[in-house]
């Protein structure tokens, strides 16, 4: 068994010159030389789409697909176009719901009737994660999910009665995550559920993600006492009161195991200050989300990271819009824990601030970096910032119009090699020789051989030359050009070619984009699962049957103010001739 990591990328690595090497070497690797250990290493990496075609290579790849490790890759949506199909293949082949591999099942837009208690029947004794979309389908769940840990309930603003929530927890002995924090649930089923929370003494509650309005805040406080020992993920969304400080400083400080919390819509600064002093030190707190804090200050962080140094690994901090410079070098007490740090919006700070702090020195633990609409205009400190975090894997920097620039993007290509997510979004200051590289030594975008997400939207300087000879991405998922406006079929001719493997595509509001380019892409990309063509205003009738004919993976459209179509026609059109498109946006 190969346990050395390092050994397994080498290996991994190896294995396409030993390809080339062929018949000639003895020594020469396949795979099915390879070792199940290093086979699932390798899936691992895998959307769920290529998961499943991995099943039907051989027998052994198929029984490797189908461990635990990637079941919650798998997950089953059933909806009122698919509901009856399924059914009577359940009904036809009574081996298929073992056969089947997930433990997530989604429930979108059903009501309360006999064929969901049927199908719940069939497939309930494998769920684990429960997803309740506009279906309050509560009565069917009770006999029927033995294995159930996790329920997830949004957009449900009605319930017809009380017999359509009798729902009892007692019914699921795993059960320890509830999520009730959609604003689009009714008040009825949120103080149900809580209710059930506080009844059911055997229910050990490890994760709680809930909204409440300040007339169930004293109800919310008495769960959570409830739950407080067990508790390891909390998610509160409220406008507390002043006066039920006292009794919340009471629940913070049982919480003990707390690992993960978020905070939102809080209006009163004292509240936050008394939940942090509260919350014990032994708390091994890793994930804290503030996002939205407008009372949170350089004080209040200077409080959290001094007390949970060694732990926090998340920090989310978008639209704190009291942070400084000072508040954020604090953040340099977490250099040996921090991987993900998202300081969007944070109007006050700037890139110099990381650089005294989190980014003092080289940092390999961040992986993880959001700075959105930064105004920072020292491209020489973004620059610096780049080179001095060599292990990014994710790297958004949206509307940060002064501080990116070609000088930029030359330090993220040539530094960030590791990065598979890329955003930069309006930021107008690059060019095509950004993405190719300039100088004696050019560091173009095709360095960053693992990315598989790209957003360049209004990008406006960018054109054809860049698809042609910059994007050269093989395995590249989703890019996003949306108001490029130099772009035209021509260059999405090259970049068809250039990536294959697109799985999301949005290119809109580019205006010289027409039909040609609709075929390019409808012959060019067999993996297309969503496509986002809106306000190309040249586009015909002649895309749609481009699409209707050859986009056989296509599950969304958007195609949004375009005034030659025919928006009955259209809709008719792929109601007949391609149903298995979920949504369509005309």
């Amino acid at each position: 068994m190969l346990k050395n990591m390092h050994t397994l990328r080498d290996l991994a690595k190896s294995l396409e010159a030993s390809q080339d090497v062929g018949e000639k070497s003895s020594m020469c690797l396949r795979w099915n030389d390879l070792p199940n250990e290093l086979l699932i290493h390798i899936f691992q990496y895998l959307p769920h789409g290529d998961l499943q075609q991995v099943r039907l290579v051989c027998r052994r790849w198929h029984d490797l697909a189908q461990l635990p490790e990637f079941k919650e890759k798998n997950k089953i949506v059933v909806n009122n176009e698919n509901k009856f199909l399924l059914l009577e293949s359940l009904n036809v082949d009574s081996d298929l719901a073992q056969r089947l591999s997930f433990d997530t099942l989604e429930l979108h837009g059903l009501e309360l009737a006999d064929d969901v208690q049927l199908l719940l029947k069939y497939l309930g004794k494998k769920v684990r994660k429960l997803r309740l979309y506009k279906s309050p389908v509560f009565a069917s769940l009770n006999d029927n999910l033995p294995a159930l840990e996790e329920l997830i309930v949004t957009h449900i603003p009605t319930v017809q009665s009380d017999n359509t929530f009798s729902l009892n927890l007692s019914n699921f002995p795993k059960f320890k995550a509830l999520d009730i924090a959609c604003s689009n649930v009714t008040t009825y089923v949120k103080t149900h559920m809580i209710l059930n929370l506080t009844r059911e003494v055997s229910v050990k509650m490890g994760k709680l993600c809930i909204e409440v309005n300040r007339d169930h805040e004293d109800l919310l406080i008495y769960t959570l006492q409830c739950h407080a020992q067990t508790l390891r993920h909390l998610e509160i969304i409220l406008r507390s009161t002043p006066i039920m400080i006292v009794k919340w400083k009471q629940v913070f400080a049982a919480l003990e195991n707390l690992e993960t919390l978020k905070i939102t819509g809080v209006s009163c600064y004292m509240w936050l200050k008394h939940v942090f002093e509260c919350l014990p030190k032994e708390a091994p707190l890793r994930h804290l989300d503030l996002s939205g804090g407008l009372q949170v200050d350089d004080p209040l962080l200077k409080l959290i990271v001094n007390k949970w140094p060694q732990s926090l690994e998340t920090m989310e901090l978008m639209f704190c819009s009291c942070l400084t410079d000072e508040g954020v070098k604090s953040l340099g007490s977490l250099r040996g824990s921090l991987k993900t740090l998202n300081i969007s919006h944070c109007s006050k700070i700037s890139s110099q601030g990381l650089l005294q702090g989190l980014v003092q020195e080289t940092n390999p633990i961040l992986t993880t970096l959001v700075l959105n609409d930064i105004t920072d205009t020292a491209t020489d400190n973004m620059c610096l910032v780049m080179q001095r975090l060599p292990n990014l894997c994710y790297l958004s920097l949206e509307s940060c119009r002064d501080a990116v620039t070609d000088v930029t993007l030359e330090n993220i290509f040539r530094h960030q090699t590791k990065l598979q997510h890329l955003f930069l979004d309006d930021c107008m200051r690059i060019s095509d020789e950004g993405l190719l590289g300039f100088g004696s030594h050019p560091a173009p975008i095709h360095r960053l051989k693992g990315l598989q997400t790209l957003s360049l939207r209004g990008c406006r300087n960018l054109s054809n030359r860049a698809l042609a000879k910059g994007l050269k991405f093989p395995e590249l998922r989703k890019l996003v050009l949306g108001y490029c406006h130099k772009i035209s079929s021509m260059g999405i001719e090259e970049l068809v070619e250039n990536c294959p493997s697109l799985e999301d595509l949005t290119i809109s509001s580019c205006l010289m984009i027409d039909d040609d380019a609709m075929l390019h892409i409808a012959q060019g990309l067999p993996r297309l699962r969503r496509l986002n063509v809106s306000n190309c205003i040249n586009l015909t009738g002649k895309s749609i049957d481009y699409v209707v004919e050859l986009c056989r993976s296509l599950k969304e459209l958007s195609m949004c103010g375009i005034d030659s179509l025919e928006i009955q026609e259209v809709q008719d059109k792929f109601l007949q001739m391609k149903p298995q498109i979920c949504e369509v946006n005309l």
